[in-house]
């Protein structure tokens, strides 16, 4: 009985999948898009932001309504090539939803296609303005520690600096120019920081924070994965990490 009771239950979960596409979570956020992929567990939509995958178990409420996306993707398709007119409709539309990154090609297409077009060059010159809101509101500068267990000499400390600057760089290209160093803050004679470089450290970097790391492993690409874990909280999500979700896994 139990196990035909539970069987139902997921056929019904899974009835609701079907025709569901935006999501009230029980941490009061709202996702929306269209449904790609179902499991016994989770569902996956695909919006504006890309693909993003929720358990059952964090949905409060589920309705069928059309997504913005889903909406934004058959205006799109229904679009006439070299309608100048109907190309700045779809463009108002999506302004009118804020859907910035949307409307501003569209908006590009209008004046392209009718450089005189007054309401097309004022709607620009907003989406413009509200790209670069969005943009300075998702920066996220950090501020790192890094403690020196010995008494470094200022070149060494120079050399040391290099290397964060690089990773900075990686840092800011992954994220398209949304997260960057703008602080490191070195203190000698201290194992204590995000990160800590010793220089008779020779194993390898573990940790959530006072990441151990050496003259071997002080390098660029080294620094941007150990501030993954010590900045970020992030985990190890490759398998055969020695830190993080699949630790041990080969």
């Amino acid at each position: 009985m139990k196990r035909f009771a539970a069987t139902t239950a997921l056929l019904a979960i899974s009835a609701c999948v079907a025709g569901a596409d935006m999501l009230l979570l029980k941490d009061k956020r709202v996702i929306e898009g269209r449904i790609v992929e179902k499991t016994a567990d989770s569902v996956t939509l695909e919006n504006f932001d890309g693909s993003l995958t929720v358990k059952f178990a964090d949905i409060a409420k589920w309705t069928k309504e059309k997504s913005a996306f889903e909406l934004y993707n058959e205006k799109l398709a229904k679009l006439k090539d070299g309608d100048a007119d109907a190309t700045y409709a779809l463009a108002r539309w999506c302004r009118d939803r804020k859907l910035w990154p949307q409307a501003k090609p569209l908006l590009e297409k209008t004046l392209e296609l009718k450089p005189e077009h007054k309401d097309a060059k004022k709607d620009l010159e907003a989406a413009g303005k509200a790209l670069e809101e969005l943009f300075q509101a998702s920066l996220v500068p950090l501020t790192i520690s890094i403690g020196c267990k010995q008494d470094l000499s200022r070149e060494e400390i120079e050399k040391l600096a290099e290397e964060m600057k690089l990773a900075s760089a990686k840092m800011a290209t992954a994220t398209h120019g949304a997260m960057f160093i703008v602080e490191v803050i070195f203190t000698d004679q201290k194992a204590e920081g995000h990160l800590v470089y010793d220089i008779e450290f020779k194993d390898t970097p573990n940790g959530w924070f006072n990441i151990p790391m050496g003259v071997q492993n002080w390098f660029a690409r080294v620094i941007f994965h150990e501030l993954g874990h010590a900045a970020l909280g992030l985990e190890d999500e490759y398998k055969g990490a020695g830190f993080g979700a699949n630790t041990g896994a080969t």
